[in-house]
């Protein structure tokens, strides 16, 4: 039976992640030049206006802003607690 090994799972399953993120940003920003790119004939076609085109980019691009700022901030929850972990047990192996 082959033995488990915990470190080497969670850089397996950081590497996962790491290339979902970068696969989700990239089609976030296909989907974003494609609206980007829509013609005033194609925007009143829908039904709307260019200013309301840009108003809806806008809001897209500030969630955008909002989702990246909250994931750097479980990042660096992750680092801190990675960090803390590591001396505690430092620490503990220096308790008699």
């Amino acid at each position: 039976m082959p033995h488990f090994d915990p470190n080497a799972f969670a850089d397996m399953m950081d590497d996962y992640i790491e290339i979902a993120d970068t696969n989700i940003k990239q089609e976030y920003q296909r989907e974003l030049n494609a609206l980007k790119g829509l013609s005033a004939e194609k925007i009143s076609e829908f039904g709307g206006t260019t200013s309301q085109m840009n108003e809806i980019i806008k809001e897209i691009e500030l969630a955008r802003d909002s989702n990246i700022k909250q994931a750097g901030l479980i990042d660096n929850l992750r680092t801190l607690g990675e960090s803390t972990y590591k001396l505690a047990k430092k620490v503990s192996a220096l308790v008699p």
